[in-house]
């Protein structure tokens, strides 16, 4: 923490990793998606935030000191933390699933919504598991308990999210699944049913398309893997195009 002097009053600023939880990484987050530039005004405004105090009390404070101290706070720094893979809440341990294994239909349609959404706290349950009461007696000594999601720590959770987004951009450019129309007039482009995953109304909707709304169909996809999918989409892309060249 930095102690700062203002109005002879005392404010703490979080200036490290551990020292800032997801409710108050969210807060400062949207406070940036509204600014269309970092400028003076928007560190201002994250500086009010950081310190959990008015507006008017960080506009007291001269700018080049607001610049100087924003400049290095570590919320605009690239550095990422490296280790989220265990996390409690409310004293009940989580582990991070990982990406090695690929997912169902159905698990990454779900997660998806909670993407678009935004509803990362119910993703969060999903990228975690519980780790059994017997397990990791240590560990459980070790990591800090939070006693709810908002309070974990904000950088933990958006390395899970950032990890898992990186997983499906590689999974849907190993498919050629975003890049289908690219440089294709458009009179000429194949069924929306190729697009991107995250178009439309999501992955419910494009294999309502696939399967010709057969919900007997529809949910033995939701059942498949994921790359299944994927490979089926691709196959369907390419057989369009032979069709439309022939």
């Amino acid at each position: 923490m930095i102690k700062l002097n203002i109005d002879n009053k005392t404010y703490s600023l979080p200036n490290s990793h551990k020292e800032i939880n997801y409710q108050l990484g969210r807060k400062v987050e949207n406070i940036l998606i509204d600014f269309e530039t970092i400028d003076i005004e928007a560190k201002k405004w994250v500086m009010a935030a950081l310190i959990g105090t008015e507006y008017d009390v960080i506009d007291m404070v001269v700018d080049e000191q607001v610049q100087l101290i924003m400049d290095n706070h570590i919320i605009f720094s690239d550095n990422m933390i490296t280790n989220n893979k265990y996390i409690m809440i409310n004293h009940v341990l989580y582990k991070y699933k990982g990406l090695d294994n690929s997912i169902s239909v159905e698990e990454y349609a779900i997660r998806e919504l909670c993407i678009v959404n935004e509803e990362y706290e119910d993703l969060f349950y999903r990228l975690y598991d519980k780790v059994k009461w017997y397990q990791h007696p240590i560990r459980r000594i070790l990591i800090k308990n939070n006693k709810e999601f908002n309070l974990t720590n904000y950088y933990e959770i958006k390395l899970s999210i950032h990890q898992y987004l990186v997983w499906i951009g590689d999974l849907i450019k190993e498919y050629s699944i975003s890049d289908v129309n690219e440089n294709i007039p458009e009179d000429q482009q194949s069924d929306e049913i190729i697009k991107s995953p995250t178009e439309s109304f999501g992955i419910y909707n494009i294999i309502m398309k696939l399967t010709n709304n057969n919900l007997i169909e529809y949910k033995e996809w939701l059942n498949e893997d994921i790359k299944s999918l994927f490979k089926f989409i691709l196959y369907r892309t390419v057989d369009s195009q032979n069709q439309t060249n022939s």
